[in-house]
């Protein structure tokens, strides 16, 4: 697997254009999840075509921010230096990192140590149940192991932040080894694969639509 990274600035206009068409970490839960009788929910296949049109124009989705992402985007900041106060770690930024078909924008890299970090900053009833269960939230479970797949690192630590929080129950750290999750990891990598067929099956449809006759 050759990788590559794009540096540009993430959330600027090349950062998108270089994600374009690609399947991102920040989606991999859309292509995991399953339902309770195992069938994906409809969102994988809706991510499927996106991927699929994106790459036949060149267009990306509108991105729209809304008031809830708005705030965690500003709270990011805060939450690095907490984290970097907490455990004497020294964070650096980076681009996107993508390898044929899949990718990941990792959040920050642990200067001198071979991990990473995402950060999340999300509404106070999902911090309370992240304390409560110890449990990484589906979605981002998978947005973990794709980072780790992409950068090839050797652990990853999933953060969730909240200023309002006591100072003891603002930052919750669990650190996930590449090596606890190599069967998770494999699994994400046939879903990947599977999900750039159907996007490969869209194009071509697509390429070699015909009108009726």
């Amino acid at each position: 697997m050759t990788v590559r990274i794009n540096n540009a600035e993430q959330g600027s206009e090349e950062w998108h254009r270089a994600r374009a068409g690609i399947f991102t970490a920040s989606k991999a839960g859309d292509l995991m999840a399953k339902q309770k009788n195992g069938k994906p929910y409809a969102s994988r296949k809706d991510y499927i075509t996106q991927i699929a049109l994106e790459r036949i124009t060149g267009e990306l989705p509108e991105q729209i921010t809304s008031a809830a992402m708005q705030e965690g985007i500003e709270r990011e900041k805060q939450s690095k230096l907490a984290y970097e106060f907490k455990t004497g770690r020294e964070l650096e930024d980076t681009g996107l990192w993508y390898a044929d078909f899949f990718g990941a924008s990792p959040d920050a890299l642990i200067v001198g140590e071979n991990g990473g970090v995402e950060f999340k900053n999300p509404k106070s009833s999902t911090h309370y149940k992240t304390l409560k269960t110890g449990i990484v939230p589906e979605t981002y479970y998978w947005q973990v192991l794709q980072n780790l797949l992409v950068t090839g690192k050797d652990f990853w630590d999933y953060v969730s932040y909240h200023p309002s929080f006591p100072l003891n129950s603002q930052l919750f750290i669990k650190t996930i080894k590449r090596e606890d999750v190599k069967d998770d990891i494999a699994n994400l990598v046939l879903e990947l694969s599977k999900a750039n067929e159907e996007a490969n099956e869209e194009v071509t449809f697509i390429n070699e639509y015909k009108e009726p006759e």
